[in-house]
């Protein structure tokens, strides 16, 4: 592991010690890497950092065909870096840390561009108190291993399929989240919906406006174009986006030289 790997890892546990409060234990599974059960929400995690499942209520899907995950965007070079489940290009092997030991929450993916431009640290940790016990929390943070700046951005990519099928869904946006949900006039006492929101609350790091697709969507680019929402009665992705101009790691201090994001998955 590198130095700057290293010296990223103790602000991202730090932080995740302070979110993460009564995670119950996890464990392998032969589809992902990581799988926590509680009442409220099945989460199981790829090695490579994709949100596999995301069970709630247990026993029913909200994520379709395992499609979920991230793809970087270097904007000066124009370069792109993906992985969002079944389709990947230009991550190297992954590293995985679990500070509390084998199969617990709350741990990281590590991973660094084939070229070694940029290393991107995903950090998980689950949320089990009070009323969110139906929510999961992934903090990213890209270092820039170059010796110039370069205007980054990372997407989180879902194929967020309610209730374990895309039928009935509804796909809306706000300024700071993307929401999939049914309407119990269709589908009665089991409607559901799942929400990827942004937790960022400097107004110079908040993401951009999220996005909303047909299937299968952009998964080798950022900053897609969305339709129209709320968008009803189809097969849809979203994206949501952050972006920001990142220097060299280590030559300036205030995060100028990390993309730091923080977003949640909560089911409602």
């Amino acid at each position: 592991m590198t130095s700057n790997t290293g010296r990223l890892l103790a602000v991202t546990f730090a932080i995740g010690a302070m979110s993460c409060v009564g995670a119950p234990a996890a464990v392998a599974d032969p589809i992902c890497y990581m799988q926590s059960r509680s009442p409220q929400m099945n989460v199981c995690i790829s090695d490579h950092g994709n949100v596999v499942q995301f069970e709630s209520p247990l026993g029913i899907q909200q994520i379709g065909g395992s499609e979920e995950g991230y793809i970087l965007c270097d904007q000066t070079a124009g370069v792109v870096y993906h992985d969002t489940g079944t389709l990947e290009d230009g991550f190297g092997p992954a590293t995985i840390v679990e500070p509390k030991g084998p199969n617990t929450f709350p741990f990281a993916v590590i991973r660094t561009t084939t070229d070694g431009h940029f290393t991107m640290t995903q950090h998980f940790a689950l949320l089990q108190s009070g009323t969110r016990e139906r929510e999961l929390k992934v903090l990213t943070d890209i270092v820039n291993n170059t010796s110039t700046s370069h205007g980054l951005a990372i997407t989180r990519y879902v194929n967020a399929d309610i209730n374990g099928s895309p039928a009935n869904d509804i796909y809306d946006r706000t300024r700071e989240a993307l929401i999939a949900w049914e309407d119990s006039s269709e589908v009665g006492d089991g409607a559901n919906g799942l929400v990827l929101m942004s937790e960022e609350s400097v107004p110079d790091k908040l993401p951009n406006v999220p996005a909303v697709e047909e299937y299968p969507g952009t998964r080798t680019a950022c900053n897609a174009s969305s339709l129209p929402t709320p968008t009803h009665g189809t097969n849809l992705v979203g994206t949501l986006t952050h972006e920001r101009t990142v220097a060299p790691f280590g030559t300036r201090y205030g995060g100028t030289d990390t993309l730091h994001t923080v977003v949640v998955y909560r089911r409602f």
